[in-house]
């Protein structure tokens, strides 16, 4: 019995040695979880500190890039109080502003998004989803009652019913609309809303020449179909 008793105890011994008991692991835990509320934050902030910079300095260089391209284009964004534009970031892009892609809060918003200009004595930009930005012009130095209207405008919004590059509205597309809308880029003349529509060929919102070429790609049979946003 003398001897079962100790190969018990020798047994119960060699338990103890080759592992922690509940109580030790449990309290190895608990040191392990306070280090990680410890290091975890000192670890994670600096990087999200690091991330919201990077965000900041890339709207910074957005609304730059906008200010200088609608400045460039004083005639097409006259500065007035009642008018918001909206400045898709492709069209920085395509224009040289702007190199692609350009991430916020680590979302690719290249295609997405468009900056919404306001004036109140200076501009205003704030980056939006395109489809939510909706740009509304004012024409007030033209009498006419539908240029005195505000032109409501949604981008990749196409109108139903139109004849898009149909400049002259007598049903057909030719050379003779291209020349309008040529002569229109080049003039202080504003538009008025129905030929805005008729003539945002990319629907952009925005006449400008890029319409011109794409009216020009149609007439000669290298874009099948307007408007287009290709």
């Amino acid at each position: 019995m003398h001897v079962k008793n100790i190969k018990k105890e020798e047994i119960t011994m060699k338990n103890k040695a080759s592992g922690f008991t509940l109580i030790e692991l449990l309290g190895v835990i608990i040191i392990l979880s306070l280090l990680m509320l410890i290091t975890v934050p000192k670890i994670v902030n600096p990087i999200r500190s690091s991330k919201n910079k990077v965000d900041d300095l890339t709207k910074k260089l957005i609304y730059n890039a906008t200010d200088i391209y609608i400045n460039e284009r004083i005639m097409i964004y006259p500065k007035n109080t009642q008018n918001t534009y909206c400045i898709p970031l492709i069209n920085l892009i395509a224009s040289g502003y702007l190199k692609e892609p350009i991430n916020i809060d680590d979302v690719d918003i290249t295609n997405t998004a468009s900056v919404e200009v306001t004036y109140d004595g200076e501009y205003n930009f704030e980056i939006k989803n395109t489809n939510s930005c909706i740009q509304t012009i004012v024409n007030p130095d033209n009498d006419n009652d539908d240029d005195n209207d505000a032109w409501v405008c949604e981008p990749n919004i196409q109108h139903q019913g139109i004849v898009y590059g149909d400049f002259n509205d007598d049903g057909i597309v030719d050379n003779t609309d291209l020349v309008l809308l040529n002569r229109a880029n080049t003039s202080k003349n504003q538009l008025e809303n129905s030929i805005k529509d008729r003539m945002d060929l990319n629907l952009d919102c925005i006449i400008d020449s890029d319409d011109s070429n794409i009216l020009a790609a149609y007439l000669v049979n290298i874009i099948k179909r307007l408007p287009y946003t290709g």
